[in-house]
């Protein structure tokens, strides 16, 4: 049996352990359910659309997202758009959102300045079919427009006819000076 000293050192060193290890960071999703009203009014965007793809994103405040592609059929709020891209935190335990491809919802967004807009479980996000089909030529993701080389950036064609052909009337026009030679009386 340890002595009362024993006992106080053993507590002692139990309480600097303790102090010793780090705590771990936790993220939990709480909040009460969602009334769609007041979302709607706290929202900056309020679309009926279908998911036509997701891919995983990174944002400082989340740390990991997933990124969902929204083929717009209908703007309740918000800017006129055919397509959006709404980020959501990567788990659940920080209040992700989770959307299948091909599945036709009710989505409530915010955004901050310079930001994408974001959901999460927090929002009162709705499915309202597990079946949407999605023309894939449609909906594509900015990047992947953006990479892909603009037909009419370069000459077009008509103009480059037009060029060959104007070099080749000054050419036989010239040809044709030089063959003649000077004319007389000059």
């Amino acid at each position: 049996m340890l002595s009362r000293a024993g006992r106080l050192a053993a507590i002692l060193l139990a309480v600097a352990a303790m102090l010793a290890v780090p705590p771990l960071r936790v993220a939990a999703c709480s909040c009460a359910a969602p009334d769609p009203i007041e979302a709607e009014a706290r929202a900056d965007l309020v679309v009926v659309g279908a998911v036509a793809a997701h891919r995983a994103g990174a944002d400082a405040t989340f740390g990991s997202t997933v990124e969902h592609l929204v083929a717009v059929e209908e703007v309740r709020k918000g800017p006129t758009m055919t397509s959006v891209i709404v980020a959501s935190p990567g788990m659940n335990s920080s209040c992700g959102w989770s959307m299948d491809v091909d599945t036709r919802w009710l989505i409530y967004a915010t955004r901050a300045e310079g930001s994408v807009y974001t959901t999460g479980m927090c929002e009162p996000n709705r499915l309202l079919s597990e079946r949407a089909d999605v023309p894939t030529d449609a909906v594509r993701w900015p990047d992947e427009i953006a990479a892909e080389p603009d037909v009419n950036s370069g000459i077009p064609e008509q103009m480059l006819v037009m060029a060959v052909v104007i070099v080749g009337l000054a050419a036989f026009s010239a040809v044709a000076f030089l063959r003649r030679g000077p004319r007389p009386g000059t």
